[in-house]
């Protein structure tokens, strides 16, 4: 888990697709007064949308939420050619604000099997209220 100025980040190992290239998955709990609402990731010059809002009743305990679980796991498919490749991870709030996390995410696909590693820059920004998902 990373601790953000906004928000607390977690990637799981990124996983095989099921037609190809790689699935990244996660979640995001914004800090007192955040709310995410959506997710999508830049890579290879590609937009990725995700989904957002997957129940996580570990995280309600984790965080002590009042609510039986939190909505706060993301899933993000990523078809992309075989090397590395730098992705950012961004997250829309429920006050219409964008969001980054900035990751390095280094991927080595074989034609059966996917070598995957995620290291994270530490950041996150607001990037205003243009443009939407």
């Amino acid at each position: 888990m990373h601790e953000l100025d906004h928000a607390f980040l977690h990637f799981d190992a990124p996983i095989p697709g099921p037609v190809g290239g790689a699935i990244l998955q996660g979640w995001v709990v914004g800090k007192p007064g955040r709310h995410y609402t959506d997710v999508r990731i830049r890579a290879g010059g590609r937009l990725f949308p995700g989904v957002h809002g997957i129940p996580r009743e570990d995280l309600a305990q984790f965080f002590k939420s009042s609510r039986r679980y939190l909505l706060a796991g993301f899933s993000v498919t990523m078809l992309l050619p075989a090397g590395r490749h730098s992705a950012e991870l961004e997250a829309l709030s429920l006050e219409g604000q964008q969001a980054v996390a900035l990751a390095i995410v280094r991927r080595e696909m074989g034609i059966m099997a996917v070598s995957c590693g995620v290291i994270l820059f530490l950041g996150l920004r607001a990037a205003g209220t243009s443009g939407a998902f």
